[in-house]
């Protein structure tokens, strides 16, 4: 993986301090799809990534930020490795 200084990235941290990090592609909007979603992810288990994913998007908008919240599915599954401890994670 190829990582410059423009690659926008997401930190996750739980309140157990595991810390989780995802990468995002399109440079442009991964600060406002964790700030749509940061209240809808607070409280809820990071490492019961498909149950997250799951539940009732806020307005209904998972979809349509589509790529834009990779990033943060990618740091709750680091989040879920490290706390599996998952050699690597």
């Amino acid at each position: 993986m190829t990582r410059d200084r423009t690659t926008p990235w997401c930190a996750s941290v739980t309140d157990e301090g595991i810390s989780g990090y995802g990468e995002e592609r399109t440079r442009n909007a991964t600060e406002a799809a964790v700030l749509f979603y940061r209240d809808w992810l607070l409280g809820e288990d990071p490492t019961d990534v498909m149950r997250v994913w799951n539940k009732d998007p806020p307005h209904g908008q998972l979809q349509a930020v589509g790529q834009r919240v990779s990033a943060i599915e990618m740091a709750l599954w680091d989040i879920a490795g490290k706390a599996a401890g998952a050699a690597g994670a």
